[in-house]
């Protein structure tokens, strides 16, 4: 069996193909990975800010609802 040029060629092609491919899967891939680490850490910074936010309001609050259950003791 003798693979002629036509067929050489074709399957060059379809190899260089295969590879450009396989490196464009690879970049999807790492971005996808890098945007699921960012967002990540996105929901990490909303939620310690909610609590540390929580955590300075606090002492404030507990003042208004004692003041508040004063002034309903009335």
């Amino acid at each position: 069996m003798d693979i002629d040029s036509e067929d050489k060629k074709i399957i060059r092609e379809n190899l260089e193909l295969a590879k450009e491919n396989q490196h464009l899967l690879k970049k999807i891939r790492r971005g996808q990975f890098f945007e699921n680490v960012s967002r990540v850490f996105y929901w990490i910074i909303i939620i310690g800010a909610s609590l540390g936010a929580y955590y300075f309001v606090q002492p404030y609050m507990d003042k208004i609802r004692d003041i508040f259950l004063q002034i309903q003791a009335f």
